[in-house]
């Protein structure tokens, strides 16, 4: 063994939470102030988030596509996994505890969170600390100062928020501004921000819709031309033309010319009236001389530009066109793909920001909070339900080959470890919950109840079964000593035999230590014992 306190090696510690390193990457950001010494100022977001609210509420498109998004990202479920089921249940609890104090059903909460973060790419958490209103204890964060338990979460508005950086990036204070009533301020240990697609040196993540608004503006104008297009040529445009060369139109007494008369008679001509003129008036429909433009070809492009930016395709958008069964799975392939990606962001989110800090608010020992068969995690329910499929029965088929342990199947399908007095061994190690643990060393264990115990007394019965079918009967008919008995019998689930053979060996080779886990429990353990004395009991009848 290495006396590592004499070897130089530096002796193996706890794990503890270590203390916030700053970043010392600087980014821009132009709310410093120019005063000495400089201040900072308020800084809103990169991106005008009130102009996509707009755009949701006006493009159907875009609401379509954030709706699909939205039921693809929550549709299946998600919960709580981890080895530990003690955390488990101590976060599900937490959060019931949260329910309660604030009224808002979590999963509620979860899906207005997700709904913001597929609309804006980004959503904040308003965090109430309360100590008479959490299950949690008061600690100390990681600068040393004290902290309230977390009472609950509340989802604020992503367009109100407002905060102040420094040079490095790092957050100094929140405020929530609305128009017309006065700001509140917030601390950076009380507010949580979730985002999608945040960019090095931004405050917030890239909405998905900023791209694709001048294309949404284009379509919408070419529409609104279309529609006049529409308009014009329904109903169609004469021209009328009064007089010739010859002899041009006339000038009455009145001071009115003819055209004039002819206009007035159009005016009050009846829809469906018709004209009789004389060889001076001649009525000519109008047509455009150019071909007219590919309307149809243009209005595609822009929707697909539309459909592309916003991560759908037509089969998503509920445009199956002439796509194939084949093609139409290819194409949902890509929105399946970028909505797991997005569900293990938002998980890897969810752990560092509500979990550590509610596991931190437990009784638990924090020298063990950073193992990794004390995390718990947010997961969600595969979405693709034939991968779902052929991933469950792979790790089932690894399962039934030994390759991992029941807790591990459970841990891979989405299930938690089965827990309890259920489980018995006679063994060590993880080998035992396995499939040969479980299921198959118990059926061989059931099976051996019906042979001999020993090769010995296997070769005894073997003798015995051979002797009673050369059993002699009387004499021949041909004279001979006497006739075998081989008459065919008919066959039962036992064979020949009219009822199972007993095992017979003495009592020390009968006794299987597995046997007697199995039914030497309550239900079960008078039965035993009166089974194992009368099958040992030579005069036990057969039936």
């Amino acid at each position: 063994m290495v006396d590592v306190a004499n070897s130089g090696m530096t002796p193996e510690k706890k794990a503890i939470i270590p203390a916030v390193i700053p970043s010392p990457v600087k980014v821009f950001t132009s709310n410093i102030g120019r005063g000495r010494p400089p201040t900072l100022r308020w800084e809103g977001a990169e991106w005008d988030l009130i102009e996509c609210e707009r755009v949701l509420d006006t493009e159907a498109y875009f609401r379509r596509a954030t709706r699909v998004k939205k039921n693809l990202f929550l549709k299946e479920g998600w919960g709580f996994t981890g080895a530990n089921p003690e955390r488990i249940q101590y976060i599900k609890r937490r959060l019931l505890q949260m329910e309660f104090a604030t009224k808002v059903p979590f999963p509620v909460l979860l899906s207005q969170t997700v709904s913001s973060l597929i609309r804006l790419s980004n959503a904040f958490w308003i965090k109430v600390r309360k100590e008479s209103a959490s299950g949690g204890k008061i600690r100390l964060d990681q600068d040393g100062k004290k902290l309230n338990p977390v009472a609950g979460y509340f989802l604020a508005p992503a367009h109100s928020i407002r905060f102040k950086r420094d040079e490095f990036g790092r957050i100094t204070e929140y405020a929530q501004e609305i128009s017309g009533k006065e700001g509140i301020t917030f601390k950076p240990e009380d507010v949580i921000h979730w985002y999608f697609d945040k960019r090095e040196g931004f405050g917030i993540g890239t909405p998905t819709v900023v791209p694709v608004i001048d294309d949404i503006r284009a379509l919408r104008r070419i529409e609104e031309n279309l529609e006049l297009l529409v308009y014009q040529h329904l109903f169609p445009l004469f021209h009328y033309q009064v007089g010739t060369p010859e002899a041009p139109a006339a000038m009455y007494s009145d001071g009115m010319s003819e055209i004039d008369v002819v206009k007035l008679n159009v005016a009050t001509m009846p829809s469906d009236g018709c004209w009789v003129t004389p060889e001076r008036h001649k009525i000519t429909p109008l047509q455009a001389s150019s071909s007219p433009v590919a309307v149809d070809k243009v209005i595609e492009h822009f929707k697909q530009r539309i459909f592309t930016g916003l991560g759908v395709s037509p089969i998503d958008m509920g445009e199956g066109g002439t796509a194939s069964r084949s093609t139409a799975q290819t194409l949902s392939r890509n929105l399946i793909d970028d909505t797991k990606a997005d569900q293990r962001e938002f998980g890897a989110l969810f752990y560092s920001y509500v979990i550590q800090e509610l596991l931190l608010e437990s009784t638990f020992p924090e020298e063990n909070i950073l193992d990794e068969e004390n995390k718990v995690f947010l997961s969600f329910n595969e979405i693709d339900l034939e991968s779902r499929i052929s991933k469950d029965n792979h790790y089932v088929d690894m399962f039934l080959k030994n390759a991992v342990t029941h807790d591990e199947l459970r841990k891979e399908i989405g299930k938690e470890p089965f827990t309890g007095k259920g489980w018995y061994s006679t063994g060590d190690g993880d080998f035992i919950r396995t499939n040969y643990g479980l299921i198959e060393r118990d059926k061989i264990i059931l099976q051996s109840i019906d042979e001999p115990g020993t090769s010995e007394a296997k070769a005894m019965t073997a003798s015995s079964a051979n002797a009673a079918k050369m059993k002699v009967i009387g004499p021949s008919a041909s004279g001979g000593e006497g006739a075998i008995e081989n008459k065919l019998r008919p066959a039962n689930q036992h064979g020949n035999r009219p009822a199972p053979k007993l095992n017979k060996d003495t009592r020390e080779q009968n006794r299987i230590p597995a046997l007697d886990i199995i039914y030497k429990q309550l239900p079960f353990e008078e039965i035993f014992k009166d089974t194992s004395s009368r099958a040992l009991t030579s005069d036990w009848p057969m039936r």
